[in-house]
């Protein structure tokens, strides 16, 4: 479905016509720009909770560049989770890390790195990437000493906002686009107008789509998981 033909279908389940003929949305519960809002709402969490969109090739986003003497690492705001990372340079791969586990030290066991107490402070080629560091940006260790880039594939939001019908949608199984709908109506009805307010629906429509997303998220994972190698003994 198209994001307008998606509204037309959320006015024929919510019982909210336009007026025929201009398309004129003053009389109607909920107007065209509030529902595209629901319906921005509604991909991102769907993006957010399947984790359906996985690139590593979209530049702008899974290139990141690397400043020689400047550990930050500017992240798009769109990057829901990173799932691998290496240096453009050697193609190495670069370890993610959250900053509490490279405090505690186990690295050392896990990845053969060894780091000190003033890890903030070491330079080098980096080998972490830690993740948390900042909204909207990561910290390399060690400090880089040598431009580069740090190519990564990642999870990540929709790249286009929903704001008209001239939007496309980028969840386009029509599947998830009815799940997607779920959402919007619990949006919808959390409006807060007497006439709408309805706390149990809005509930039951977000449960609903909660309960979906989190299979498709668990069928995605099977279908991308790394087959198993099995080693047979001999008779």
């Amino acid at each position: 479905m198209t994001t307008e033909e998606l509204k037309n279908l959320f006015r024929a389940v919510a019982d909210d016509p336009e007026q025929p003929g201009d398309g004129d949305d003053s009389d109607s519960l909920w107007t065209d720009l509030e529902i595209y809002s629901y319906m921005h709402l509604a991909q991102r969490a769907f993006a957010r909770e399947t984790e359906i969109f996985i690139d590593s090739s979209t530049t702008a986003i899974v290139d990141a560049p690397v400043t020689a003497d400047d550990p930050s690492l500017p992240m798009s705001p769109l990057i829901i989770k990173i799932k691998r990372a290496r240096m453009a340079s050697t193609k190495y791969k670069v370890v993610l890390l959250k900053h509490e586990e490279i405090d505690s030290g186990w690295i050392n066991e896990d990845y053969g790195l060894s780091f000190s107490s003033n890890w903030q402070e070491q330079t080098g080629t980096p080998r972490i990437l830690v993740t948390n560091w900042q909204k909207d940006e990561a910290r390399l260790v060690p400090i880089p000493i040598a431009n580069d880039t740090v190519n990564m594939t990642v999870i990540r939001y929709p790249l286009v906002d929903i704001v008209t019908k001239a939007n496309a949608l980028e969840v386009t199984e029509i599947e998830h686009q009815y799940i997607m709908l779920e959402l919007m109506q619990h949006y919808a009805y959390k409006k807060h107008d007497a006439d709408i307010f309805n706390e149990e629906k809005a509930e039951l429509f977000r449960s609903s789509f909660m309960l979906k997303t989190r299979e498709i998220q668990e069928e995605l994972k099977k279908r991308y998981k790394p087959a198993r190698v099995v080693e047979y003994g001999g008779l």
